[in-house]
């Protein structure tokens, strides 16, 4: 079997999956870059190390939130941090498989042809990413019903009906995971008058994020800085807040979902009906998400395994069958 690389460059986690030795790597998506010259000095783990261990000497920033920006030059430097991780040897370079969404330009599907064999890797495949999602939450390819699934990723969700490894229907929905972390930061901003980092505005999301009634209202503190004076400062939040944060945006992913069904051909929705939704994708742990859109769509919910590495995973199966 033919050595095969596999990457999923998240918003906020890249993933990479090596047939060789069947481990998956999880690194940050973010790069270190000097303040003063927009250098970039390192990528990865190694961003964060970098700028843990000398404070103000780089910034932290996440180059594919707005979208994945193949033109840029931080998608290269990435590329390239993450091959190096693959630890290719021997005189054989593996295939590499490369998720995006069905929607990309070939003028960026060419660009990452251009930049991968720049790095000595010949044999690249470019696939849609839902589909390697859909095979990692266990939707084999050669299935002939037909699953929804719905990819709750950083910048953005999709929803596609899949069938027999192939997308007949999708649409995709402008609202994921760093559309809730910045309407918390806004609401924190408001309420509390404390300006707080993206990534705390997460943490705050995972710990407190809920659309689900509790059995108890959950507590906790946010550190950040006084709008006023500038000064450090922190405030103590509670789930009902983060709740009111969020609860416009998750209202309207329910409503795009429900919209989305609705387009779906009646000779199709038979299938649906019996299998119900698969969520995959970081934004499919928000507690309660399941619970809500059971009583949105009367569907049957599931949440991937291991929605995180839902692509990855997908690479794995992939590989057995390229």
């Amino acid at each position: 079997m033919s050595k095969i690389i596999g990457i999923d460059l998240g918003s906020s986690t890249a993933l990479m999956y090596l047939s060789q030795s069947g481990k998956i790597v999880k690194e940050p998506s973010v790069v270190a870059i000097d303040e003063v010259s927009g250098k970039i000095l390192a990528a990865g783990s190694d961003a964060e190390i970098l700028c843990g261990r000398i404070p103000g000497a780089a910034k932290i920033i996440y180059p594919f939130r707005a979208g994945m920006g193949v033109e840029n030059k931080y998608f290269s430097f990435f590329i390239a941090y993450m091959l190096k991780k693959a630890e290719i040897k021997g005189p054989f370079h593996p295939n590499l498989i490369f998720c995006m969404s069905a929607d990309i330009s070939e003028e960026d599907e060419n660009r990452i042809y251009d930049i991968v064999r720049r790095h000595g890797i010949k044999d690249v495949m470019v696939i849609d990413k839902i589909i390697a999602a859909s095979v990692g939450c266990g939707i084999a390819v050669d299935r002939d019903d037909y699953n929804i699934i719905i990819d709750i990723g950083g910048s953005q969700s999709e929803i596609a009906l899949i069938c027999k490894g192939r997308c007949e229907l999708s649409n995709k929905i402008k609202i994921g995971g760093d559309t809730l972390d910045a309407a918390i930061a806004g609401y924190i901003a408001e309420k509390h008058g404390l300006r707080i980092n993206f990534s705390e505005a997460e943490r705050i999301k995972i710990e407190l994020g809920g659309v689900w009634k509790r059995d108890s209202v959950l507590k906790s503190e946010v550190i950040g800085t006084n709008i006023s004076d500038g000064l450090p400062n922190t405030a103590e939040i509670s789930s009902k807040e983060i709740f009111t944060a969020i609860a416009p945006h998750v209202k309207q992913f329910a409503i795009a979902v429900r919209s989305f069904l609705k387009q779906i051909p009646e000779d199709r929705k038979s299938d649906v009906v019996i299998n119900g939704l698969m969520l995959t994708g970081g934004g499919s742990l928000l507690y309660g998400l399941p619970k809500l859109l059971e009583e949105v769509t009367s569907l049957s919910v599931t949440v991937a395994k291991d929605p995180i590495a839902s692509a990855a995973i997908g690479f794995e199966r992939l590989s057995e069958i390229l």
